[in-house]
């Protein structure tokens, strides 16, 4: 028997450009397990999809932001960027590790560039899902900017 396959594209209807707000990177939670990381150490990245139809993720930009470049350096770290199915992130079962990011130890400047960092997801997301990171080494004197690029359905 064969299968009917949607032939129709799917575009998103609304633009989504998320931030993560605070003091990003600023608690560790070093462990691969997101369930095992306390509260305060899981960022969420401010992307949740469409409650109905979903979304779709394109990137995610890692940035020292405003606060690193004015008060200090960041020191290496690496983050981890977690799917999570809309339910606690304290139950191992609701999230996946999609991916990680290696961020060197960055020296803040006035007079020339920041190294960024993009990641690539490129993915459709169900209803309701959302995106945090965690990081393998605290933040004391910087933080980071975290922004996702996404589109709802």
């Amino acid at each position: 028997m064969a299968t009917t396959a949607n032939r129709q594209p799917i575009y998103s209807h609304e633009g989504v450009v998320s931030f993560a707000v605070g003091s990003i990177g600023s608690q560790a939670g070093g462990t691969v397990d997101i369930a095992a990381v306390t509260a305060n150490a899981i960022y969420d990245l401010g992307f949740t999809a469409d409650a109905t139809n979903g979304g779709y993720v394109q990137t995610v930009t890692i940035r020292p932001g405003a606060v690193g470049i004015s008060s200090g350096n960041t020191v290496a770290t690496v983050m981890r960027i977690w799917i999570n199915n809309g339910s606690a992130t304290t139950t191992t079962g609701n999230n996946a590790l999609i991916g990680e990011v290696a961020i060197p130890a960055i020296t803040a400047s006035t007079t020339a560039a920041n190294p960024g960092h993009e990641f690539p997801i490129f993915r459709a997301f169900p209803p309701g899902y959302k995106l945090y990171a965690t990081f393998t080494v605290a933040q004391t004197a910087a933080w980071f900017d975290v922004t996702v690029w996404a589109g709802k359905y």
